[in-house]
């Protein structure tokens, strides 16, 4: 499955191998693919997660579970989440 992972630097795509993978899969993968630290990740199905600022960000809790499966909220190969770190 690939997901697209959408950041104020742009449009990355993140291949995801496992079968049923949850929000911390896609972390681990944002990590290792992108670079980016879970730590400095948040996530989200809504967009404007990329317009919010400083503090802000902390509103978009939609994808903070990492054992939510994605599934669970709509996503599936070719979906987009947004990312800020």
């Amino acid at each position: 499955m690939l997901i697209r992972v959408r950041s104020r630097d742009g449009l990355e795509r993140v291949k995801v191998d496992k079968p049923n993978p949850t929000v911390g899969d896609l972390k681990s993968l944002i990590q290792s693919q992108l670079q980016v630290p879970i730590s400095s990740q948040i996530l989200s199905t809504s967009q404007n997660l990329l317009l919010a600022k400083g503090g802000n960000v902390q509103q978009f809790k939609d994808m903070e579970d990492p054992n939510m499966l994605l599934s669970s909220l709509g996503i599936d190969h070719g979906h987009i989440v947004f990312l800020s770190y």
